[in-house]
């Protein structure tokens, strides 16, 4: 590890000469001395970087952000009742597909969140190396120079973020609350902090650059119907849940060291609320880790009488999603293979999912009648997630059985004697 961290440090004394991370701050009460400023970056350094501070536009957003940082107060309530607002817009009408578009977005997200990562996690392992830990956490020279462009970035971006949910309210998709409270807090929060150049913006800005890149780089890919193994979305919500933990600890070693009578250029106040932020995105990660992945959503209940059947516990509004029907992912060729095609579903071109091995899948207990009038739910097939979303067609009642079609079936030669039956 220490070799790895000497040849970093080398990398980064080759530049050293050439490019500085900071200018002097103006403010009194952040002040950063010279020998902060000179932090080896990267091989090319771009005019809207080295000189964002002479460009009117972004200087004057900057000052406007720090001037003005409670407007994100109103940009969230705003955020909110647009949300409602779509949500009823949209309640009688089709979802738009949006597919092209929504894949456009998620990769201009993702090659800005890669870009700004390699921009400031080279930054952030420098100074550990270079500096420790402490100082990573107290000092605020990020908020300078070519960093800092990062770093405002990054807190500007959340404002711009919010149209991730124009596209599920306009997609009709599920919106839990995670995704919005997660949405409108972090805009608030770093908002807030930028206007005080908080020094733990450092970790901060580096961990959620890392993760974004890799999230909203999936997003992208899956909405241009790239099948991905369902672990793979696991594996970044388990990211996120990290995240939240570093972000925690991060605020709670500030507070040690504030306590220990120590400089640290964070206010109390800002631990404070970042503490209970990361907190209750960790508590909400959490609980969706484990409905999405341990345990399965209960909308609706399995009987266990006689002839099974799915029923609903609760009242489901027309347009919900009761459950997800999920499973096993398959290719026509393994799909044909299968002995027990009874829950096998199509959900696109050589894309089939089986739940026959995972009896938590509560899609799996919903009876076909073969009447169209006791149809209560439809299948939205969604193979770029690998699942199928119950919808409700209209309102549910408590206690009332979900009926469903499941299609019709097709005979595909799977050899020169023998006819396989596929759902289509």
């Amino acid at each position: 590890m220490v070799t790895i961290m000497s040849h970093i440090s080398d990398y980064f004394e080759q530049f050293n000469s050439s490019l500085t991370a900071a200018s002097q701050s103006t403010s009194q009460s952040h002040d950063v001395s010279a020998s902060n400023n000179k932090i080896p970056l990267t091989f090319y350094v771009f005019d809207f970087e080295r000189y964002s501070d002479e460009v009117a536009t972004l200087r004057d957003l900057r000052t406007f952000m720090i001037q003005r940082w409670h407007n994100s107060f109103f940009y969230a309530l705003a955020y909110l009742l647009l949300i409602y607002t779509g949500q009823f817009f949209m309640k009688n009408k089709p979802r738009f597909e949006l597919r092209l578009w929504l894949a456009a977005w998620n990769t201009l997200l993702a090659l800005f969140s890669v870009f700004g990562a390699m921009r400031v996690v080279p930054e952030l392992i420098y100074v550990i190396y270079r500096h420790g830990i402490k100082y990573s956490i107290c000092n605020n020279s990020n908020a300078f120079g070519v960093v800092g462009f990062w770093t405002w970035a990054f807190c500007f971006s959340k404002l711009p973020e919010l149209i991730d949910t124009v596209f599920i309210v306009l997609r009709k998709q599920p919106l839990i609350f995670l995704h919005w409270y997660h949405h409108a807090s972090v805009l608030i929060y770093c908002w807030f902090s930028y206007q005080d150049y908080s020094s733990t913006g450092r970790w901060f800005c580096g961990l959620n650059y890392v993760v974004h890149g890799i999230m909203y780089s999936y997003y992208a890919l899956r909405a241009l119907k790239v099948c991905i193994p369902r672990w793979v979305s696991m594996i970044i919500t388990m990211l996120q849940l990290t995240q939240m933990i570093v972000g925690c600890l991060i605020n709670l070693q500030a507070w040690q060291y504030k306590k220990n009578g120590e400089v640290c250029q964070v206010t109390d106040e800002n631990l404070k609320v970042s503490l209970i932020m990361y907190a209750t995105y960790f508590l909400l990660f959490g609980h969706f880790f484990l409905g999405s992945y341990i345990f399965k959503s209960k909308r609706a209940n399995q009987q266990n009488g006689a002839g099974f059947g799915l029923f609903t516990r609760t009242p489901i509004a027309k347009g919900s999603c009761v459950c997800i029907y999920s499973g096993k992912v398959l290719r026509t060729v393994e799909a044909i293979r299968l002995k027990d095609k009874a829950y096998l579903m199509r959900l696109g071109p050589q894309v089939y999912v089986d739940p026959f091995d995972d009896k938590t899948v509560l899609g799996r207990y919903i009876n076909d009648p073969r009447n169209r009038l006791l149809q209560n739910v439809t299948f939205d097939k969604r193979p770029e997630e690998q699942c199928a979303y119950v919808i409700a067609k209209r309102d549910i009642a408590a206690g009332e059985e979900i009926f469903a079609d499941y299609g019709r079936w097709y005979w595909l030669k799977s050899t020169p004697n023998r006819l396989e039956k596929l759902p289509v």
